[in-house]
């Protein structure tokens, strides 16, 4: 689901689309947190485990909105940077 997607489903109001941005969301954290090695430490964002989903999604739309010239980008990168500038990990 691209970015743009999300943007304009939350500026409509259109709830199908919007649940499905959800949906890819929670699928994309969880994976990029708990993948297949299970090696959070490879993922550039240090997501806080009482994080909702809800709090998730502002913060991609936050990061829309902030940045439109990324709608473009793949959803995957462009979630990434969202988090990875709302959640930043001070890792040595």
């Amino acid at each position: 689901m691209p970015p743009y997607k999300l943007h304009r489903a939350s500026q409509v109001g259109d709830v199908v689309e919007f649940h499905k941005c959800m949906n890819y969301i929670e699928g994309f954290v969880d994976d990029a947190t708990w993948g297949p090695q299970m090696d959070a430490t490879r993922f550039p964002a240090c997501i806080p485990t009482e994080v909702t989903l809800e709090e998730l999604v502002r913060v991609l739309l936050k990061y829309a909105d902030q940045h439109p010239e990324n709608l473009h980008w793949v959803t995957a990168r462009f979630a990434t940077e969202a988090f990875k500038n709302a959640y930043p990990c001070s890792r040595s």
